[in-house]
């Protein structure tokens, strides 16, 4: 049996990512199982030529495993946008991915090839759910065009919706990182119902760094924690502005903010949070520290008082897991798929102008209140295991077959509950796709061109009377002017 394993997202920027965290850490628990199983005679790396070395250094392959290394198309590896765009819809022909049993693939937006038997890793929608609200926030070409029109907007949502259609049905198997990441994607992709299976991710807890290594970095004050990134769905401006809240209450707390978008505050390049913290009266305060190891991220969650995640949408949400397994409170919003793996181990606020109050409820817990909640949510956390993960999808892939999730049950019935299906942050999905509604009404060009302006119109919604349009397209809970 021949089993190929695609590692592009470990050539680019994805690899200190979630994308990148979630390949390495199910390739490195898969490839013992596949080395113990005699069925398995072959594994295949399928990545880019380009710089493929520091790819297979982040995996470690077992000495008694028979593997081998493929390139894609030479054509394939043009990162020019046209081309990318162009190997969506036309992906280059791969040969050899029909010559093996199964195929892993864990990117979403990369290059996604046609194979015999494709297994896909699905992660979220956030291209289109939070499409207008990225271009809002860019200023270079043609983002800043395209923010002051609300058609472009429109046909860019549109695209991305197509765009999703078409990678995820390429796969014959689809297997979703969440219950809230399945619903997604079934919701512009009703068709894939029945086809998708769920297996949730791992989390793991490198050890500390040593006390030099801390000494002069972290703050010997109490202090809250974000860790992330910087893209549009994660409202830092907005807890800067509640941090400033809270330290005019009173509380003598620092804000560390920890990732590679927070090198230095002059290098933040989102204006309106670089801004938010220049002008802050408590900026003396906000620590930025730049991309962090492993252990020292450890390190930086274990000391810090909370960990603060205010995103509005996440596929799964990592970074709410470490900082449990940490033992450490975390505070993070009701939507999407946190609800699901935080449970009832998390503490929720529905939108930024609420994080101060509930930090000062935080606050105000006792000893033993605060020590029981965390050895309650330590315990929750480590339920996720990447082995758990690497065993259900090597079944998956060996059995060809559909999981019964037997293993998961405590995780299926978090997805029932109530608020994780309510909450959804206003998407809208009634636009047919141009491509589909013009193709099933074509008669002739002057039809073909009557529809499509039909179907402009009615994107637009626009009312004369007004000259507002009649329904707002609703994107993270808030209306597009």
């Amino acid at each position: 049996m021949l089993i190929g394993i695609d590692l592009q997202e470990l050539q680019g920027a994805s690899v200190v990512r979630g994308v990148g965290e979630v390949t390495i850490q199910l390739v490195n628990h898969l490839l013992p199982l596949f080395a113990e199983d005699e069925r398995v005679n072959t594994v295949i790396f399928y990545l880019y030529e380009d710089n493929f070395q520091s790819a297979l250094k982040l995996i470690e392959i077992p000495s008694e495993l028979n593997y081998e290394i493929k390139f894609y198309n030479e054509n394939a590896q043009n990162r020019h946008k046209l081309s990318r765009i162009k190997n969506v819809f036309i992906p280059l022909p791969e040969k050899s991915l029909f010559e093996i049993d199964a195929f892993l693939n864990f990117s979403n937006f990369g290059y996604v090839p046609k194979a015999k038997n494709s297994f896909m890793v699905w992660y979220d929608i956030i291209s289109y759910v939070g499409f207008e609200n990225t271009v809002k926030k860019q200023s270079k070409f043609p983002f800043n065009i395209i923010k002051k029109n609300r058609l472009l907007i429109k046909l860019g949502k549109n695209y991305m919706k197509l765009r999703i259609k078409t990678v995820a049905q390429r796969a014959q198997h689809v297997i979703a990182i969440s219950h809230s990441a399945k619903s997604d994607l079934l919701m512009l992709v009703p068709k894939l119902k029945g086809t998708i299976d769920v297996v949730p991710l791992g989390v793991t807890q490198a050890d500390t760094c040593n006390e030099n290594q801390e000494n002069g970095v972290l703050p010997s004050e109490p202090y809250l924690l974000f860790l992330g990134g910087i893209d549009a769905r994660r409202e830092i401006a907005s807890l800067v502005k509640q941090f400033e809240i809270l330290r005019s209450r009173g509380f003598n707390f620092k804000l560390v903010l920890a990732g590679k978008a927070f090198e230095t505050v002059e290098k933040i390049s989102v204006p309106e949070v670089k801004n938010a913290i220049l002008n802050s009266v408590f900026k003396h305060d906000i620590v930025t520290l730049g991309y962090i190891s492993n252990s020292f991220k450890t390190s930086l969650y274990n000391h810090a008082f909370a960990f603060v995640y205010p995103t509005l949408y996440e596929g799964f949400g990592l970074p709410v897991l470490e900082g449990m397994l940490a033992r450490t409170l975390v505070l993070t919003y009701d939507n999407s798929s946190l609800p699901e793996v935080g449970g009832e181990h998390v503490f929720y606020v529905h939108q930024s102008s609420e994080i101060a109050d509930k930090l000062e409820e935080m606050i105000s817990l006792s000893v033993n209140d605060r020590n029981a909640w965390l050895d309650a949510s330590q315990l929750h956390a480590k339920q996720f295991t990447w082995e758990k993960a690497a065993h259900q999808y090597f079944d998956l892939i060996m059995n060809n077959e559909g999981l019964d999730n037997a293993d998961w049950d405590w995780f299926n019935t978090a997805s029932d509950i109530e608020w994780c299906e309510g909450d959804r942050r206003g998407y809208k999905t009634s636009n047919t796709s141009i491509i589909t509604y013009v193709w099933k009404k074509w008669k002739s060009r002057t039809s073909c061109f009557f529809y499509v302006s039909r179907w402009v119109w009615a994107s637009l919604e626009f009312d004369f009377k007004t000259n507002k349009t009649k329904n707002q397209s609703w994107i993270f809970g808030s209306t597009s002017e």
